[in-house]
Formats: C-alpha cells, structure tokens, sequence
C-alpha cells in the first residue's frame, strides 16, 4: 500500500463526469452508500476470521474503489484481499481500521469535489 498515491484519480473521474453526465452525482452517491454497507460487511468478516470470507469481501470494495477512481482505497482493499488469500489475518483489525480511515478520507474528498 503507498500513502504517497493520490487518494482519487482524478483523470477517471472527470472522464466518468463526462461519461455520466447528469447522473455523474447518483453514481459518486450511489459509490459512498453502497460502500458503507460493504465496510460493514468486511468488518463482519474479519470478526469472524473466515480467511476466504475477508477476501472476498475486500475485493469487492477494492473493485468499486477502482472503478470510481478511489486509488488509495482501491490499495487499502487489496492489501487486506491477499491477507485473506493468503489466510494470514494477522493485522487484520489494523488493516480494517485503515480501510475505514481511507473510506472516510476517500467520502470528504468525493464529497468536496464531486457532490
């Protein structure tokens, strides 16, 4: 995981808002909803400890992360999706609680700059 990377692509972004157009905003709403309730979900699974559980519930905010432009996210995921792959859950918990810091960091921003 780099803390150096940018915490949003912005080039993506704006190449989303162009895409997008009107519902450029539902999609950055829509990211941040949903994404709250995947946090919730990867923390179910790392209380629970079940390796391939935790993998798969990173990856799938690790994929939301990259498609909307939220690098540093996208890396904080993936870091935990090979902890669970590689059934090493030490760290775990710390892992989670960086998730949850660039999850927030990763919504002021998005809400700053996009909503």
């Amino acid at each position: 995981m780099n803390n150096d990377q940018p915490f949003l692509d912005k080039d993506a972004l704006d190449e989303l808002k162009l895409v997008m157009e009107d519902d450029f905003q539902m999609l950055v709403t829509t990211f941040l909803s949903d994404g709250k309730d995947r946090l919730i979900e990867i923390e179910r699974t790392v209380a629970s400890g079940v390796a391939d559980d935790i993998r798969r519930s990173a990856h799938s905010l690790k994929g939301s992360s990259s498609n909307i432009g939220a690098v540093r996210l996208s890396s904080a995921c993936y870091v935990l999706e090979q902890a669970g792959a590689n059934e090493d859950l030490t760290g775990s918990s710390d892992l989670l609680a960086n998730i949850k810091a660039v999850f927030s960091e990763t919504e002021d921003k998005l809400k700053s700059e996009y909503l």
